[in-house]
Order: structure tokens, then sequence, then C-alpha cells
């Protein structure tokens, strides 16, 4: 079960005059954009993968971004060293 996490850093790819903001307790959050055109929202929480979802905005108007599960980080890596690697043909 997946819960609503606070906190969660959003801003707008792209476009730093629009700041940024955080969810609230209940996961929601609200940003206020220029309407009539489409964004790439970013959202962030330490210890997860970020995570990008695009966003139509209409003009006078508001919308909804779709649900966002964000997705931890691996506490173990491999490592990959490219020199070593065959050329696959």
């Amino acid at each position: 079960s997946q819960t609503p996490a606070s906190g969660v850093e959003v801003s707008i790819v792209d476009h730093p005059e629009f700041g940024l903001t955080k969810s609230r307790a209940d996961g929601y959050y609200d940003m206020a954009l220029n309407g009539g055109g489409r964004y790439s929202v970013r959202l962030e929480y330490p210890g997860y993968l970020a995570a990008l979802r695009q966003v139509e905005v209409p003009w006078g108007d508001f919308a909804l971004v779709e649900d966002v599960v964000l997705v931890g980080l691996d506490r173990e890596g491999t490592e990959v060293r490219f020199s070593e690697l065959k050329e696959i043909a």
C-alpha cells in the first residue's frame, strides 16, 4: 500500500521563474503557472528517483497531474566498466 508523501519538492523543468513548492501531508501540492502551454513537472524526494510528468495547462483554468509513485534508490550498486564490455553485433 502506498502512502502520500509530504515534502516532495515540485518544480517546472526549464522554468525557474515559477519557483518550487512542496507536497502537503496528503500528498497534494499547489503551483501557479502561466496557462496556455505544456510543461514538464519534476518531483523530487531524498532517497528516491526523480519523476517527470507532462501537464497541459489551459488558459484561465487549472490542471491536475496524474498520481506519481516514486521509486526508492537501491542501496546496492553494480560497477560497470565500459572498457570491458564487448560489442554486440
